[in-house]
């Protein structure tokens, strides 16, 4: 019984810290833009957001999704030894992607390397996550998010304090860059040796073995990164940094609902697992109709407030009149909810190795949103972004249900 106790009582605090971590992160780029557009102005707005969604694209990279498989990998097919020495070979990777597009969107002028180094902190999120993800699969999820969380209070209060002191976006990001990965290092290495083996060691064939099973999984997870920043691409390469800045605005609430899946899904990846595992295909699908019926309910109340509130606060926050923008902020949020949905769908088939039909789903969705976000941003202007993200986002829902059904006898 104390057993029991002492489990409940890991899962609880795991759950909490987990909460607490995601919503501290979603709230991060909130906060940050805030303080850049209350101290400079709306073309330094345009060039973080525009830095904050390259970090965002090339995580996946970094991560190469590996975190769910390791999570999910009850049998133990690979040692943390793998999965860390492949974490070392794709954060590599996702440095390099950083720069490159940091350079094709801004060229080598002055503020390529200030682009370079916001985005670059992603690269903090990509690389810890593999001592978290290995902490959850021994169910010490607890310690894991902990040291998350407080990290990434450790980068906010930093790019805070800094840019208020000097008002220079660049020294910023330096001072802010190197604080992160100290802070990563000192949170996740001692309590990670205190649970596990952390001993580097490189096998070539488990590498390239685990990389091979996850790169599926990769792609969908970089093109899910694409369905969420695509439309802000298309602002940038068909308006301006202003428009740019309103649109990031206007999409951050949207992050409130998308805060959902983690809230309730990561912390029971395990769970989605060992349910798959025992019970089969029934207890399975019911654990994820709850998932979607419970992200629906809430995602509802949440949008019908942001609807009659949500401007007058944010135009509050980030000092720019936004009053003509509430059918772009409730398009949004529309696509917030579907883009939770697809994140509760995406588990489940991850869980059932279902690779393939998920990097199917995802390239197809990917396609459509670079054919369309384009045109429909230079027709439709701001609210053109947002429905091209709604039609996106809303087509790989059902791209992803069709997949999780007509795989459940494999």
């Amino acid at each position: 019984m104390q057993v029991k106790k002492e489990e409940r009582s890991l899962i609880l605090s795991g759950f909490f810290w987990n909460t607490l971590g995601s919503t501290i992160n979603a709230l991060q780029g909130v906060v940050l833009l805030a303080i850049l557009t209350r101290l400079s102005n709306a073309y330094v707005g345009g060039l973080f957001s525009l830095a904050y969604a390259i970090g965002l694209q090339y995580r996946p990279l970094g991560a190469f999704e590996t975190r769910v498989f390791q999570v999910t990998d009850t049998k133990g097919q690979f040692s943390f030894q793998t999965y860390h020495s492949a974490r070392l070979i794709t954060c590599l990777a996702m440095v390099v992607a950083i720069l490159i597009q940091c350079v094709v969107s801004s060229g080598l002028s002055g503020d390529t390397l200030a682009l370079f180094l916001i985005a670059g902190l992603r690269l903090a999120d990509a690389y810890e996550d593999v001592y978290q993800g290995q902490l959850q699969r021994l169910g010490r999820l607890d310690l894991g998010a902990r040291s998350y969380c407080i990290r990434v209070c450790i980068t906010t209060v930093v790019f805070c304090v800094v840019f208020a002191g000097t008002g220079n976006l660049l020294l910023t990001a330096i001072v802010t860059g190197a604080i992160t990965f100290v802070s990563v290092l000192l949170l996740n290495i001692p309590i990670s040796k205190s649970v596990f083996n952390i001993e580097l060691r490189f096998s070539k064939q488990q590498i390239l073995k685990l990389l091979s099973i996850c790169f599926p999984l990769f792609i969908s997870s970089f093109l899910s990164s694409y369905l969420v920043n695509a439309s802000k691409f298309a602002v940038e390469r068909a308006l301006s940094m202003e428009a740019l800045t309103i649109y990031s605005i206007l999409v951050m609430p949207s992050m409130v609902i998308n805060l959902i899946g983690g809230f309730v899904f990561q912390p029971m990846l395990s769970t989605l697992a060992d349910t798959f595992a025992e019970q089969g295909w029934n207890g399975f699908i019911s654990l994820i109709k709850k998932g979607v019926i419970g992200s629906a309910l809430i995602s509802v109340p949440i949008i019908v407030v942001a609807g009659f509130i949500g401007l007058p606060i944010l135009s509050a926050i980030y000092l720019v009149d936004l009053s003509p923008y509430l059918d772009s902020l409730i398009v949004l949020m529309i696509a917030g909810a579907f883009n939770v949905v697809c994140t509760v769908l995406y588990y489940g088939l991850v869980t059932m190795r279902c690779q393939r039909a998920v990097l199917i789903s995802y390239v197809v969705a990917g396609l459509l949103a670079l054919l369309v976000s384009v045109p429909i941003v230079s027709a439709l202007g701001v609210l053109g972004a947002g429905m091209s993200y709604l039609l996106t986002m809303a087509f790989l829902c059902l791209l992803l249900c069709y997949s999780l059904f007509s795989n459940k006898h494999n």
